[in-house]
């Protein structure tokens, strides 16, 4: 049997000896690691501090008044969705819709707003002074000369609690009254057109109209089309309806709603390039001139169709199908296309209507007015069929 003692004392000799070594290392090291360490620390207080990490900017607030009635509270809803949904340049935002108490708001329309939109309602103001057969138009701009105090209370409470202020004030073309209120109060203030620029133009240039028209006659009896830069020739009759009767109450009123008008550091247009080329480009022009604040076009503001009618195969009607000899009737009387029932054109399930025809409002010349819109109805039919 082999002794195997030696090379036992042989292994413990080596572990020793390389413990020795590990000994003398760690000592030779621990000099070097603090002279390391004090290196360090020494550069660290010689070198300048590092700059503080800049507190978060707040969210700039802009306040939107909608004017009466829903036809006017959910554009603006629309556009306090997008402006607190846009994040250009990094730039953030909150918002306040703001509406009246008269006349219903469709605040069910609220509910779907971000959170990042507030709401506020202003107090009721009187209407008992004013004549049965008011026009509705008479009523509207009445409850909005005489909220301008609520107006003015909600601003300055709203200057107070935003942490950065409030950046701008948002009217609509109705309620361009506040705009001396944000004035004021030293709020930029800038009017939203839910319509499009040659309808914004055509107001702003009726103080003007006013004054070159003889008092006897009413516009639409002008001979000769009113001629607007860059705009589609108007006759007299195609102006909006409340600036027909040069006689009735509302009459002034909607005159000094448009001189209100030009009290805005810019007007916000729901409109685009490609539809009104023309009508932009001048109106810059004017613009640049002093002549007119500036536009922004910012159209067009559409919805989609709803999720059941994307699913719905081409060529199916969005509604029931109705027989042959309806569908011949419906076309002699005009109503073609998806608007009078028929399916709609192949390819074009998800095509918005960005311009909506608006033809003689007022009421005069209804039949020719549905005619023009029959026609616009078949040219769309017709651009379909081609596609």
């Amino acid at each position: 049997m082999k002794d195997r003692s030696k090379p036992q004392k042989k292994n413990v000799d080596e572990t020793n000896h390389v413990s020795n070594n590990a000994k003398d290392s760690i000592s030779i090291s621990i000099p070097l690691i603090v002279n390391h360490c004090l290196l360090v620390f020494m550069e660290r207080e010689a070198a300048p501090p590092a700059p503080a990490p800049a507190p978060d900017k707040p969210a700039a607030h802009v306040v939107l008044l909608a004017s009466p009635g829903a036809g006017h509270v959910l554009p603006m809803a629309e556009l306090a969705r997008r402006v607190v949904t846009h994040h250009g340049d990094g730039a953030e935002f909150t918002a306040t819709l703001v509406t009246y108490t008269n006349f219903s708001a469709a605040e069910h329309s609220f509910n779907a707003l971000p959170p990042s939109v507030s709401t506020a309602v202003l107090p009721e103001v009187p209407l008992d002074d004013l004549p049965a057969d008011a026009r509705v138009e008479t009523r509207i701009l009445t409850v909005i000369k005489r909220a301008l105090p609520h107006i003015r209370d909600l601003l300055r409470s709203l200057l107070a609690a935003a942490p950065a202020g409030v950046a701008a004030f948002v009217p609509d073309v109705f309620s361009s009254w506040a705009l001396e209120v944000s004035a004021e109060l030293g709020i930029p203030g800038y009017i939203f057109c839910t319509s499009n620029l040659t309808s914004m133009h055509s107001i702003i240039h009726i103080p003007e109209l006013d004054k070159t028209t003889a008092c006897d006659c009413e516009f639409r009896d002008l001979p000769e089309p009113v001629r607007l830069p860059g705009c589609v020739p108007l006759r007299g009759a195609d102006l909006a309806d409340p600036f027909q009767d040069r006689t009735d109450p509302v009459y002034p009123l909607m005159v000094e709603l448009a001189n209100k008008c030009l009290l805005a550091d810019g007007f916000i247009v729901n409109t685009f390039d490609a539809m009104e080329h023309e009508a932009i480009a001048a109106f810059n022009v004017l613009s640049d001139r002093g002549g007119y604040p500036p536009a922004y076009a910012v159209g067009p503001f559409v919805r989609t169709c709803s999720e059941r009618r994307r699913r719905q195969p081409a060529g199916i009607p969005a509604g029931r199908v109705r027989g042959e000899n309806q569908q011949r009737h419906r076309a002699r009387r005009g109503g073609m296309g998806p608007a009078g029932g028929d399916p709609e054109p192949r390819g074009h399930r998800r095509v918005p209507v960005a311009l909506r025809v608006e033809l003689d409002a007022g009421g005069r010349g209804r039949g020719r007015a549905v005619a023009g819109v029959a026609a616009v109805r078949r040219a769309e039919d017709q651009r379909g069929d081609a596609v």
